[in-house]
Parts: C-alpha cells; sequence; structure tokens
C-alpha cells in the first residue's frame, strides 16, 4: 500500500508541474493577403489604381474576374489587329500579282554561269553606233567617194559631205583640211559643171557654220575664192547663162554663211581687201561684221576700210552704192562724229547723201 500511495503521489506531482510551453509553428500566410497583394500587382499592370492602405479594396473574386475580363478584351484587339493586316496584306498581294511592268526584268543571280553573262554582252555588241560616230564615218566615205568620182557623180559626192556635216560629224584639222581641198578643187576646175561648183560653195559654207573652229584657221584660204567665184558669175552681165547665175548667187550665200561664222575681226580682215572691186556682196557682209565689232575695234581697222568704201562707191552699180552708204551709217552708229572727217575722200554729194541716211536712222531709233 505504501507503494501505491507513492506512486500515486508521484503521479499527482507530474501532473501539478507546470509543461513547459511546445513550439508553435509559424502561422500560414492568410490566403486573403496573397490574394490581395496578387491583385494589386495585376491592377498596377492593368492600370487601375489600388488604395493607399495596401488593398485593392474590391472584392477578391470580382478583381479576378475583372483581370480575366481585361486580358480577354486585349487577347480580342490583338487578334482583330492581326486579322485587319493579314486581310490587307493580303489584298495587295493580290493587286501586286495582277500588275505587269514593262520595266519588269528578271532578278540576275548573284552567281550567274558563264553561258548567260555571254548573253547578258551580246546585245551591247551589235547595238548601232551613236549618230555622231555614224556622221563622222559617213563624212570619211563621202571625202573618199569626191577625189575618186568622176564629174558626173562629184555633185552627189559632194552633197553627201554636206550631209554629214549636218548630221553633226565631229571633225579634225584634218578632216577640215579635206573638206577645205575638194571643195577649193572643184571650184578652181574650168571644166567643172556649174552645179558642181554650187556644191563646193555651200560644202565650204557648211563647213564654216557646222564646225567653225575647224574652219577658223582655213578663212583666209576660203573667203579669197568664194570671193573669185562671186566676181566670176557678175562679170557674165546680162548675157549670162543660168549657171553663172546660180554659181554668182550661190557665192553669195556661202560668203554670208562663212563671214557671220568668223570671229569679227578676223571677218573683218578677210573682207577688207575685197571691198573695193568685189561687188555688192562682200560689202553687204561687212555691214554685219561692224555690228559685231566694239567701238575700239572698229576704229583701228577705219585705215584700211575707208578707201575700199571710197572706191566701191563710186561703182556703176547702184546695188553697190547703196550698200557702201548702208556700211558708213553702221559704222558712224558705232563712232559718232568721230567718222565724218574719215570721209575727206567722198565727194561734196556722196558726204551729203551718207549724211542725209545717217540723220534718218537717227530719226528712226529715236
Amino acid at each position: 500500500e505504501e507503494e501505491d500511495v507513492s506512486f500515486g503521489e508521484a503521479e499527482e506531482l507530474k501532473e501539478s508541474a507546470p509543461t513547459p510551453p511546445k513550439p508553435q509553428p509559424a502561422p500560414p500566410p492568410q490566403e486573403d493577403d496573397v490574394t490581395a497583394a496578387a491583385l494589386d500587382r495585376s491592377m498596377e499592370r492593368l492600370g487601375v489604381p489600388t488604395h493607399a492602405n495596401g488593398t485593392s479594396g474590391v472584392d477578391g473574386a470580382a478583381a479576378l474576374n475583372t483581370r480575366a475580363a481585361a486580358e480577354e478584351d486585349l487577347d480580342r484587339r490583338a487578334a482583330e489587329a492581326s486579322n485587319v493586316t493579314s486581310k490587307a496584306a493580303d489584298a495587295m498581294v493580290s493587286k501586286l500579282d495582277g500588275l505587269t511592268l514593262d520595266a519588269d526584268v528578271p532578278q540576275k543571280p548573284a552567281t550567274p554561269p558563264a553561258a548567260t553573262e555571254t548573253i547578258a554582252v551580246q546585245p551591247t555588241e551589235t547595238r548601232a553606233p551613236p549618230p555622231t560616230d555614224a556622221a563622222s564615218f559617213a563624212l570619211a566615205e563621202a571625202l573618199g567617194a569626191v577625189a575618186s568620182a568622176g564629174p558626173s557623180a562629184r555633185p552627189r559626192a559632194l552633197a553627201a559631205v554636206r550631209r554629214a556635216l549636218r548630221a553633226g560629224a565631229s571633225l579634225g584639222a584634218e578632216h577640215a583640211g579635206q573638206v577645205l581641198a575638194v571643195s577649193l578643187e572643184a571650184l578652181a576646175s574650168d571644166d567643172a559643171e556649174c552645179e558642181v561648183k554650187t556644191h563646193a560653195l555651200f560644202t565650204l559654207r557648211d563647213l564654216a557654220q557646222c564646225a567653225p573652229d575647224a574652219f577658223a584657221p582655213h578663212a583666209a584660204i576660203a573667203l579669197p575664192r568664194i570671193l573669185d567665184a562671186l566676181v566670176a558669175g557678175d562679170a557674165g552681165g546680162v548675157g549670162a547663162s543660168a549657171g553663172s547665175s546660180e554659181v554668182s548667187l550661190s557665192a553669195g550665200d556661202a560668203l554670208e554663211g562663212v563671214v557671220d561664222a568668223l570671229p569679227p575681226t578676223a571677218a573683218m580682215r578677210a573682207l577688207s581687201p575685197h571691198v573695193g572691186g568685189g561687188g555688192a556682196a562682200p560689202v553687204r557682209c561687212l555691214v554685219g561684221v561692224i555690228g559685231r565689232m566694239e567701238p575700239e575695234t572698229l576704229m583701228r581697222c577705219t585705215p584700211d576700210l575707208i578707201p575700199g568704201l571710197v572706191e566701191a562707191f563710186n561703182s556703176p552699180s547702184a546695188d553697190v552704192r547703196k550698200a557702201v552708204v548702208d556700211a558708213m551709217v553702221s559704222m558712224y552708229d558705232s563712232l559718232g562724229d568721230w567718222l565724218l572727217p574719215q570721209l575727206s575722200g567722198l565727194s561734196p554729194a556722196q558726204q551729203k547723201l551718207v549724211t542725209i541716211y545717217i540723220n534718218r536712222a537717227m530719226e528712226k531709233s529715236g
């Protein structure tokens, strides 16, 4: 019994002794707090403002529904935009498939085979030469034909030379000299027909107009030959043949073309020796040259020019005298009263006539 009592007391002591508290595990995070935090982050991404106290201020389930609806709306809009873009692209491709452009050519491969390169080069090799080269070739052929042509074929050969010049043949000093040579040879030939001489004169004119730089060194040689043909045609008088008159007219036309193509100083030097006895044509050409000259340059040329004009003023031809008066009026328009003492070689009647025409010209010019 005593042992039983002792055991019972021991049990009571154990039960009455305080037991140490057991460590409690950390409480799991509240589901509501986690949901609220996730909602806040989703709302921030969607641009929905949150309350300052960190809570969403809305029911958790409602917030989730709102976020899901927003995401579905964004997905729907993106799908609609993609569908519209795809339809527009399909329409554009359809239009492009129906177009046919003349300039569309297949693209050349990056590394074409040798046969393809050869075929691409062949059209370039067979292409016609530029017009200027063709005209130069035609000029060379025509010059060769003139040199070897007989009397009957020479007019056609000279006409071919003129066509090549007007077509833009590039002339060097050698070709210009050849054109000059065949033309002067035709003019100097005693048995040459009038048609040949006419073509030769027009060839010199076309040479001067189409290639003035190439012709300029030969002007001093060509101009006297043209004047000789002009004088020879005028010397026939009233009984001259139609061919002589045609040569004279052609020479006057060629003279004007050559003089207009030359610089004024060079033209004056070439014309001055022929003004006195060359007829009306060189004097008429002189009027155009005077209008292109500077007063100082014309003043220096006056001592060489006035004697020929005084001689031509005594010509029996009214056309020559009228051309002389026009030339003197043009000189006065440039030199003024300085010219009048230089005309002392004229008779009083001639001086009066010149003065009358000068006054008329001044009245017209105002």
